[in-house]
């Protein structure tokens, strides 16, 4: 959630937008469509209304009752690649009341460009009375700068009770024009096709608008009944990627491979739930 970078590098990587550092694995290899689809940890990174319905209940584990709280927390670091990035995201959600609340801190870097910075973020997400609409606002600091976004999610419940909502989401950027060529408009959907294809398969879309400039990115992710989880991404910049994923009980760890202006860029995230 950040001007867009001057560094043409950066820019290939971070969309030309603010929002989406993509910084979790997940979503390196979704191409960075998260606007409508970051139901975890990684909301913080893309649309802070997901902070209210977000799916990061400890897998294999039944409620319990009196404790309303699920939390997540996730660890991100480079495995290889130009782009040195290190980060953590953390995110909790009270069930009962559909709201919820977020923070990430990541350093990133470029090596050969001299360019490197501090990133702190901090979101909060609640349902506007139906728990089908919901908003969030977040604020990014960078350096001595921060700037506030807002964000909207709504979720159409269809026919077939088997499949998950789709999911429209939309986000205004800097909404104070912090930066001077704000707020920015990013939109995104997120349509889970269980019942067409008979399988758990998530398809997502994001339109990311910053002054003339415009891109749309797409992604795909299968999830297996053996806990594996198969992912593929594009974005408007040609930058394909793709990842893999595998849950067992309360952990989780993915890994994505992305095609990018220097080279191919290798990250890796663990991700833990608790209650």
């Amino acid at each position: 959630m950040y001007r867009a970078l001057t560094v043409v590098t950066v820019v290939g990587l971070l969309l030309v937008s603010t929002t989406a550092f993509a910084q979790t694995a997940r979503f390196w290899a979704l191409g960075y469509t998260g606007i409508a689809a970051a139901d975890d940890a990684a909301a913080i990174d893309f649309n802070p209304a997901n902070f209210a319905s977000l799916d990061i209940a400890p897998p294999y584990r039944p409620d319990e009752a009196g404790r309303p709280w699920n939390w997540q927390v996730a660890l991100s670091s480079r495995v290889r690649g130009d782009l040195n990035q290190k980060g953590i995201n953390f995110a909790g959600v009270n069930t009962r009341s559909n709201w919820g609340f977020g923070a990430a801190y990541y350093d990133a870097s470029v090596s050969g460009w001299g360019w490197d910075a501090e990133f702190l973020e901090l979101g909060f997400g609640a349902s506007l009375g139906d728990p089908d609409w919901q908003w969030g606002v977040s604020a990014f600091r960078e350096d001595s700068e921060t700037s506030f976004n807002v964000g909207l999610l709504h979720q159409c419940h269809g026919r077939n009770s088997h499949a998950g909502p789709i999911k429209f989401g939309l986000v205004v950027e800097d909404v104070t024009n912090k930066y001077g060529d704000g707020p920015w408009l990013n939109a995104g959907v997120a349509v889970p096709l269980d019942a067409w294809v008979g399988a758990d398969v998530l398809l997502a879309a994001d339109w990311w608008g910053i002054n003339d400039y415009s891109e749309v990115n797409v992604g795909l992710e299968w999830t297996t009944e053996r806990n594996w989880v198969f992912r593929a991404g594009l974005n408007d910049l040609d930058e394909f990627g793709f990842g893999v994923g595998y849950a067992n009980c309360d952990w989780r760890l993915d890994v994505s491979r992305e095609s990018i202006v220097t080279d191919d860029q290798v990250n890796a995230t663990f991700s833990y739930s608790f209650k």
